[in-house]
């Protein structure tokens, strides 16, 4: 890391421009609970500062400590969009749950999902934004809160979220993979697509592609993936809905 820090730092020297240390960050995915580095890294002759949690481009990047947070700041960003337009009907006596049920998935979860296709949630992350997702459709509904989970979401005919973020994992997949030859992103997908293949842990690796990997193995897409790469050609983005829908639907019913 500090040799491809010191290339970033010619290469600005060169060209004339400056890095802030200070608006950089070192994150450490630890696998214990602990996080630390041996050695700072620095940037010229400042000390890239230490961090739990650093957001980049509106992804908020962060270790296991943060990432409870993390979630809560997503569903809170969610509801406050939800609200919003949850009073759209209120003068006239209410909104329409039709209307309402369209707003939510055009507004508030692309608001609260913003960047799902590289975070990685927990069993736990993942009934945290469950819960808040059921609680919007019990108030699009005007149900009491005691109705129960599987009588929610039914007749709205809407998706759980942890669906929801399968579909957005896998169709990343293939937008990364179907990249130019000549594209970073590509070259780091197929660089972890054949660790993935030849590793004898699977469950163990971590990374963005590692989940997307994963999810093609619970929905038995994995050797579709492979065959793209070995034949060079990629399925449109509606026919690789076609082929993953039914087993996510099945999966999540």
């Amino acid at each position: 890391m500090s040799q491809l820090i010191a290339i970033a730092l010619r290469y600005s020297r060169t060209w004339r421009f400056v890095f802030n240390a200070q608006k950089c960050a070192t994150v450490v995915f630890p696998a214990k609970r602990v996080a630390s580095i041996e050695k700072p890294f620095q940037l010229g002759s400042s000390v890239i500062p230490l961090q739990q949690r650093y957001k980049h481009v509106g992804v908020t990047v962060c270790n296991r400590d943060q990432r409870r947070e993390v979630v809560d700041e997503m569903i809170s960003k969610g509801r406050r969009a939800f609200y919003a337009i949850h009073c759209f009907g209120g003068y006239l006596g209410g909104s329409n749950p039709a209307i309402v049920s369209k707003l939510y998935w055009t507004i508030c979860v692309p608001s609260m999902l913003y960047g799902a296709q590289v975070l990685p949630f927990s069993k736990s992350d993942m009934e945290k934004l469950e819960t808040a997702h059921r609680q919007s459709a019990r108030r699009i509904q005007g149900l009491p809160p005691t109705t129960s989970n599987a009588g929610v979401l039914a007749p709205l005919g809407w998706w759980s979220l942890e669906a929801h973020i399968h579909k957005t994992k896998l169709l990343f997949l293939l937008q990364v993979l179907s990249q130019p030859v000549s594209s970073i992103c590509k070259k780091i997908g197929m660089t972890r697509l054949v660790q993935f293949k030849y590793s004898k842990n699977k469950e163990h690796m971590q990374g963005p592609f590692n989940d997307m990997f994963n999810l093609c193995v619970r929905y038995n897409l994995l050797e579709s993936v492979y065959r793209w790469v070995d034949v060079g050609t990629y399925p449109s983005k509606g026919r690789w809905k076609k082929v993953f829908v039914m087993p996510l639907v099945w999966w999540s019913t």
